[in-house]
């Protein structure tokens, strides 16, 4: 869990992200994280951008994933009746949720 907590406030701190939910995280044989994947809400205007920051940021992490919404689109998102953000609020694990 120690990289996902690193994830978390690398990107808490570069995107002060609205929200960011972990919703899958698969553990090796010993139990070591081995990929996760991330949920972030946050108000980004350049989503390609932030990604290439991300994983430019990520040496020495195990694989993972970030899908980005902006507020707007996680809103709309939510509103779809069993839309994969639907799932990700339901199954996921807040790791940071500001108002």
């Amino acid at each position: 869990m120690e990289f996902i907590r690193q994830t978390a406030r690398m990107l808490n701190e570069r995107f002060s992200p609205k929200r960011l939910i972990l919703f899958s995280r698969k553990t090796d044989l010993s139990g070591e994280t081995a990929s996760f994947k991330l949920c972030m809400v946050a108000g980004v205007t350049d989503k390609r951008a932030a990604q290439r920051e991300i994983f430019s940021r990520a040496e020495g992490l195990p694989p993972f994933d970030v899908l980005i919404y902006t507020p707007g689109e996680w809103e709309e998102a939510l509103s779809r009746e069993g839309s994969f953000a639907q799932r990700i609020q339901r199954t996921g694990c807040e790791l940071i949720a500001k108002a």
